[in-house]
């Protein structure tokens, strides 16, 4: 185990904790809010001219995706607000909190670490994250999605 191995897991431990603290009802909606984020940009994104220049499309890409990321978390405040306290209140809640809130977690390491393994400037270092025992896990589903979406596969 690498020392990142270490880093990931603890930083793992410290986002089940906070999903403890959030509990389900909160974590699932903030999970389907993160969900809904990148269908809605793309489908909004597919209107956006391109013919000015790359740098315009990505200001209004980015833009567009910012609108997106408030709207959803408007959206989600709003629906947690409308359920009652005493189930945001309940052990079991906050029990089965840790479940999305591990799921959101790995799912943002796991393209962190395989953004960070594609754009290594050293073999070394895509060695070195590819061999770790949490770490190569993490970055394998991101090598194998990079490649089906390239047609490698």
């Amino acid at each position: 185990m690498t020392p990142l191995d270490a880093a990931v897991l603890a930083l793992l431990v410290l986002i089940g904790a906070g999903g403890y603290q959030q509990g389900l009802v909160r974590g699932l909606t903030r999970l389907v809010a993160l969900a809904a984020v990148v269908p809605a940009t793309l489908v909004l994104a597919i209107g956006i001219d391109s013919r000015d220049g790359l740098r315009p499309m990505l200001i209004r890409t980015l833009a567009l995706c910012g609108g997106v990321v408030l709207l959803a978390g408007i959206v989600t405040w709003v629906v947690n607000r409308l359920i009652p306290l005493r189930w945001h209140d309940s052990r079991l809640n906050k029990i089965l909190g840790v479940l999305p809130a591990l799921l959101q977690g790995v799912a943002v390491m796991a393209l962190m670490l395989g953004l960070a393994h594609r754009l290594a400037l050293e073999q070394e270092m895509q060695h070195y994250l590819a061999r770790g025992a949490v770490t190569g896990h993490l970055i394998r589903p991101v090598s194998w999605l990079e490649q089906s979406l390239v047609g490698l596969r």
